[in-house]
C-alpha cells in the first residue's frame, strides 16, 4: 500500500499504545481480559482505518 500502508501502521500502533495507557491508568495494570479487549478493539480499528484509507485513495 506504499505510503498509505505506513500511515495505517502508524495509526494502529498509536491506537494500541493509547488504549493500553488508558486501561493501565484506569485499572492500575493489564489483565487477560483487557489484553483480549485490546486485541478486538485494535482489529476493529484496523479494519475501519483500511476502509478510510481506501476511500481517501479513490479521491
Amino acid at each position: 500500500m506504499g505510503s498509505m500502508g505506513i500511515i495505517l501502521l502508524g495509526s494502529v500502533v498509536l491506537a494500541a499504545w493509547l488504549l493500553t495507557k488508558y486501561i493501565n491508568k484506569c485499572l492500575g495494570g493489564l489483565t487477560g481480559d483487557t489484553y483480549g479487549a485490546t486485541g478486538e478493539l485494535i482489529d476493529t480499528w484496523t479494519l475501519l482505518t483500511v476502509l478510510m484509507v481506501q476511500q481517501l485513495a479513490k479521491m
